[in-house]
């Protein structure tokens, strides 16, 4: 294969997967279908199909796994109208409103789902089921409190999920703020140390040359560690430790045996 087929290949594959990725009501949909679905499908099928169900491994493995998928797919139709729902009446005094049509709408859709799907086993002749009124009549009940749980679930997740970005947010908006005043504070201070610090090299460069050298060797360290970490966070313990050492020079220089460090 040459080069360039190959990319166009990659690139084809990456569109679509791209366009395979469904919109999602909360993020956590497909952990909680994952968790939902072999126990909802289990249930209902044990009310449609009665004994039957669990009379043989055969057509037990068979309808769950029928089941499995097609629940699996009406699971993903509702989480789209969910989402389109949610774009609908996205405030939150539109609340109680969008859960109410989400749950009559759920409602409607898991009957006809359920109806089409158990009247399908009659007709393609599955293991010789036939429709069972009774059993339909009580699997959509479970269903739809089903239905009821999972919309009120979802609707919890998605909140708490919400919560965790405002929260993400306001931190970030809160350590912005702070950081702004830490370096309000470094211009406030870094001429004040630059005036002391030059009265002390005046000072020294009058008593000793030698010790004004040092000094100003010391000094450029401090104002080069500071030139260069102003906009960075974090620092090596090696660099903050010279910085240090630096910095200590030149407050020794100026306070002398004042000054006592541990």
């Amino acid at each position: 294969m040459e080069p360039g087929a190959k990319t166009i290949s990659i690139k084809h594959s990456n569109l679509y997967a791209m366009k395979l990725k469904l919109p999602q009501y909360n993020g956590k949909d497909n952990l909680v279908m994952l968790f939902v679905i072999v126990p909802v499908v289990i249930i209902v099928n044990s009310l449609f199909f009665g004994s039957m169900y669990f009379g043989s491994v055969t057509f037990f493995l068979y309808a769950t796994l029928v089941s499995a998928v097609s629940f699996s797919l009406y699971f993903i139709f509702c989480g789209l109208i969910a989402v389109l729902f949610k774009k609908h009446y996205p405030h939150q005094r539109q609340f109680l409103k969008r859960i109410t049509i989400a749950i009559i709408t759920f409602l409607l859709t898991s009957g006809l789902f359920m109806y089409f799907l158990f009247k399908g086993y009659e007709a393609v002749g599955f293991f010789g089921v036939r429709f069972n009124e009774t059993g339909f009549v009580w699997g959509y009940f479970a269903m739809g409190i089903t239905n009821i749980f999972l919309t009120f679930l979802m609707e919890g997740i998605a909140r708490y999920e919400d919560w965790k970005v405002n929260m993400k947010e306001t931190e970030k908006i809160n350590a912005a703020y702070k950081q702004s005043q830490l370096n309000g504070l470094k211009s406030q201070v870094n001429p004040h140390f630059l005036f002391n610090s030059l009265n002390s090299l005046s000072s020294l460069i009058q008593e000793d040359e030698e010790k004004a050298e040092k000094f100003l060797d010391e000094m450029s360290k401090v104002y080069r560690y500071m030139l260069r970490n102003d906009e960075e966070q974090l620092v090596t313990l090696e660099t903050e430790l010279k910085f240090l050492t630096a910095y200590l020079h030149l407050l020794t220089a100026r306070y002398g045996n004042g000054l006592q460090v541990k």
